[in-house]
């Protein structure tokens, strides 16, 4: 009679006064109360569902930190792509301005216009720069007539050089 549950007094007490009672419930709480937890259940038994327990609990604990981690390393290299992106395009373009203010320090317009060409048509083979525009729109800016004939110039045989550009956008009609 060793594994007979002592119940207290005041279990059944609650059903005299009219309320609805949770048997269950207080049974479980006079159990832990009371540590007669190793005498309703076997000890061996009872610890190995906690081992079990505790495990579970682990192994969940470490699969999210797993997770949490590869997120953690797939943002971290995210960021860094970007950083190292962000890098290189301020490296562009800090030499895009040196080359520019180099440009504008030169004295003579002819000078400048033949450095901006040489530098656009590098940029022409990284990128799809239009320099045909870029001659007409400094033509028309320009205020020496040779400098406008010049930059005029310098469009058509941009445009004798690129036929298909030449044929689909017109250009011919800019020039007249």
């Amino acid at each position: 009679m060793d594994t007979f549950l002592q119940l207290d007094e005041g279990v059944y007490d609650d059903d005299l006064v009219g309320e609805p009672i949770c048997l269950e419930t207080q049974i479980q709480r006079h159990i832990v109360e009371t540590n007669q937890v190793e005498v309703v259940y076997n000890n061996d038994q009872y610890n190995r569902l906690a081992r079990i327990q505790k495990e579970e609990e682990e192994q969940d604990e470490l699969s999210t930190l797993k997770t949490n981690e590869h997120e953690r390393q797939y943002y971290l290299q995210r960021v860094l792509v970007i950083e190292k992106k962000m890098q290189e395009a301020d490296k562009t373009l800090q030499q895009r301005i040196d080359r520019m203010k180099r440009i504008l320090e030169l004295k003579d317009p002819m000078e400048q216009l033949t450095e901006y060409l040489t530098l656009k048509q590098v940029n022409r083979r990284d990128e799809n720069v239009d320099i045909v525009e870029d001659l007409l729109q400094c033509a028309n800016r320009m205020m020496s007539v040779e400098d406008n004939e010049l930059a005029a110039l310098g469009a058509y045989f941009f445009c004798a050089t690129d036929n298909d550009q030449w044929h689909k956008e017109g250009q011919p009609c800019y020039l007249l």
